[in-house]
């Protein structure tokens, strides 16, 4: 769970399997879309970084630090001011209500989701190897408290909670 990385950002539909809506989330969300606005800036010390800025502060969702798919195209600066936007862009349509998992042409994915059992839009792809599960861990872990660094590089994460509980950066 060291790195996360990008192989193609086009925004992809398919179908993702899950359990029941959360309408409360919806609501949740609906209330505080203009409040919240993802970017991607460099943090201090120069490594790119998905970040949310929230009524409670700056929330750093991803540090770009995998080199996998340079060669591709995609270096850690071009995934994060690819991604970034794609936070909002699902954001701001209500449909970042929840992360899950994937896979698209073979490699697994990490998507949004207007609510559980819903479509999946695609964030970004991982590394061969890597597993999805350990990253929708790890962003639960964040949102819920039990660890304060963001992500480097199964079920759904509560991205309403995420958003609510991260820590928020000085």
């Amino acid at each position: 769970m060291k790195h996360l990385i990008l192989a193609l950002l086009a925004l992809t539909t398919f179908s993702c399997y899950s359990t029941t809506a959360n309408s409360s989330n919806q609501i949740a969300q609906s209330n505080v879309l203009s409040q919240n606005r993802f970017f991607c800036e460099q943090d201090f010390k120069g490594t790119p970084t998905t970040y949310v800025q929230t009524e409670r502060g700056r929330i750093a969702i991803i540090k770009w630090v995998s080199k996998f798919f340079t060669v591709s195209g995609y270096d850690s600066q071009t995934r994060c001011q690819l991604v970034s936007p794609q936070f909002q862009q699902l954001y701001n349509r209500g449909q970042l209500n929840y992360l899950s998992a994937g896979k698209k042409n073979g490699q697994y994915i990490i998507c949004a989701l207007n609510k559980l059992g819903g479509e999946c839009d695609q964030l970004f792809t991982l590394k061969p190897k890597e597993n999805p599960a350990d990253i929708l861990t790890h962003l639960r872990k964040l949102a819920s408290g039990e660890t304060k660094t963001p992500y480097f590089g199964s079920s759904a994460v509560d991205f309403n909670n995420f958003l609510e509980n991260a820590p928020v950066e000085p």
